[in-house]
Formats: C-alpha cells, sequence, structure tokens
C-alpha cells in the first residue's frame, strides 16, 4: 500500500495525520556519519526523437545538502561528453542532513532521491530532463486518497486529500501563464482553511480560489503527488465528493467508527493503524467521471446520549456512597 505515513505533519493542527502519503519513490534518509567521504556518479539523459534517452554533455548539475542547521549548495560541475557527472564530498554537520543533487533544464530543476550511502552510482543517481509544453498533454488522475479524521470538540473533522496526478508523455507540462491552472478540481463546498501538506508540490504552486484547488507546478513525466488538508464543520455532513475526471484508484480511510461510504465498487479492506489511531480502508477501481463518495456519519441519538448520561450519573452516585 502505497499511501500510509502522512497524517502527523498538519501544524497548524492537532497532528491527527499521520496516515496520506509519502511522495511516490521517496526514501527516508537515516542518520549521516559525520566525516564520511562520498562518492556520486551519474548521468544526465533527456529523451531523444524516438523517446529512447539520450545523454547531456556541458549540462550543469549542482549537489545538494539540506539539513537542519544549514541548507544549501555545496558543489557543481558540468558532465561530460557521455553525459557523466562526478562528485566527491564529506558529510559534514547534522546526523540528519540530506544530500542529492539537481540539473535545471529548460528553466526546470530535476532532482535524485537523497543519495543513501557513501557510494551512489546508476539509476540511483542518473536525472532525466525533460522539453516542456503548456498545451497538448492531459494529466491523468492515478489515484485519489481521501481521508477523514473523526470530529473535533467543535464538530470539525480533519481532512486529507492526495492526488496522484500521471502525465505519460515526454515533455513536463507547465501552466500557460500565471493565471491559467494546469489542473484544478473543486473543493467541498464547506471546506474550511485549505493548505497544502507534503506530496511533491511545494504550497507556492497552488492556489485556493473560487472553491477550486488550483494547481500551476510543472508536472514532469510519471506520476506526481499534491497533497492538501481542510477542516469540514459537521453541517457538511452527509458528506459528498465528486469524481469530475476518472480515477484509477479511490482510496477512503475514515478513523470514525460509524463512518459508512457508499459508492459503486468501492470494497472494505483490512482497517489500518497510525499513531494508535485506527482508520477503516476501503478501495474503488476504475472510478468513472460523475460518480460520487457519498461519507455519512451516524449522529448519536438523544435517547442514547440519554442513557449514557444516566449511566454516569449512576456511577457518580456510587462513588459518593462508598
Amino acid at each position: 500500500m502505497r499511501v500510509l505515513k502522512y497524517f502527523a505533519r498538519l501544524s497548524r493542527h492537532a497532528a491527527w495525520l499521520a496516515l496520506v502519503a509519502v511522495p511516490l519513490g521517496a526514501q527516508t534518509p537515516g542518520r549521516v556519519p559525520l566525516g564520511e567521504v562520498r562518492h556520486v556518479q551519474g548521468q544526465v539523459r533527456h529523451p531523444g526523437r524516438d523517446g529512447t534517452p539520450v545523454p547531456l554533455a556541458r549540462q550543469l548539475v549542482v549537489l545538494h545538502r539540506v539539513a537542519q542547521d544549514n541548507a544549501g549548495p555545496l558543489d557543481s560541475v558540468r558532465t561530460d561528453s557521455s553525459g557523466t557527472y562526478r562528485f566527491t564530498y564529506q558529510t559534514t554537520g547534522a546526523p540528519d542532513a540530506v544530500y542529492f543533487a539537481s540539473s535545471t533544464y529548460a528553466g526546470i530543476a530535476y532532482f535524485t532521491a537523497p543519495f543513501q550511502s557513501g557510494d551512489v552510482q546508476g539509476a540511483d543517481a542518473d536525472i532525466m530532463v525533460f522539453d516542456t509544453a503548456s498545451a497538448g498533454i492531459t494529466l491523468t488522475l492515478e489515484g485519489r486518497h481521501v481521508v477523514i479524521g473523526a470530529p473535533q470538540a467543535n464538530g470539525v473533522r480533519e481532512v486529507a486529500e492526495v492526488f496522484d496526478l500521471g502525465n505519460d508523455s515526454t515533455r513536463t507540462l507547465i501552466a500557460r501563464d500565471s493565471l491559467s491552472p494546469l489542473w484544478t478540481t473543486p473543493l467541498p463546498p464547506d471546506a474550511m482553511s485549505p493548505v497544502v501538506e507534503g506530496g511533491d508540490v511545494a504550497a507556492g504552486a497552488v492556489s485556493f480560489t473560487g472553491g477550486r484547488v488550483n494547481l500551476f507546478a510543472p508536472v514532469s513525466p510519471g506520476v506526481r503527488q499534491l497533497a492538501i488538508a481542510y477542516g469540514l464543520p459537521a453541517k457538511a455532513f452527509p458528506l459528498s465528493i465528486g469524481m469530475d475526471r476518472p480515477v484509477s484508484v479511490l482510496e477512503v480511510l475514515l478513523e470514525e467508527p460509524s463512518a459508512t461510504p457508499t459508492l459503486d465498487g468501492l470494497k472494505q479492506q483490512a482497517s489500518v493503524n497510525t499513531q494508535g489511531r485506527n482508520f477503516k480502508r476501503y478501495l474503488a477501481q476504475n472510478v468513472p467521471a460523475g460518480a460520487v463518495l457519498r461519507v455519512d456519519v451516524r449522529a448519536v441519538s438523544s435517547s442514547a446520549r440519554n442513557r449514557f448520561l444516566a449511566a454516569v450519573a449512576l456511577a457518580m452516585a456510587l462513588l459518593m456512597l462508598g
């Protein structure tokens, strides 16, 4: 299951999220030994006319270090005639430092995954760069993940959504201009304070206007994740989320035991647990555009509430009687 480990990141809310998504292909580097001399050798390539990757000579590659104590470029080099670059560097500073390389092509920066060892070469160090296009590419929705938390004291439920956006072309899709998003989708009408959280897209590349999520960040070939979070008041339920485009895989996770999702083809899976919180899990495949996911939450009846309060009062009375 590629969707787990995202929920605990929402700093502006009580940290209930630890579930939704690690960016696709992301790795969690371990603690880096200080003073270690490391070597990296990779190749920068670009799709040729027939789509076959070809090496890029004289392409600038930058080595980066990011840590709590400091962040910035460490070194740079140009690729040789075979498109190959090499770095030798020494680890310094905080042990949580992450080292990786980047190369910018046609105004778009492309990155390696964090280097996981002292000698990295081949696929782990290679960088693919692409030409850009602002039209002629349709992003597909390879996955949509909806996670709904239990209600807080004020009745608000926190929601996280992750969209797996697929670009099956050989060009990076870019926005036509600063006013035209390259991808957009509606928010629930009662969504409160939406934010970008994690995923592959920076917060500054997304706007929430007109009741919609508007993406302006470039989307390179492959699958990229857009992760957002928002609150929903009690009046938003029963909740209806319409699919404005086909979805290859729809995943729904519900923390509230009484919450029930409804959608043709949605099947319950084994529950998942994170940080002591349990979520019911559901999956549906090949969900068509126009389908509607409905989430009902069962309110506690007044009679059940009265029985509960009566039981509490009786218990307190017995305690007082000793």
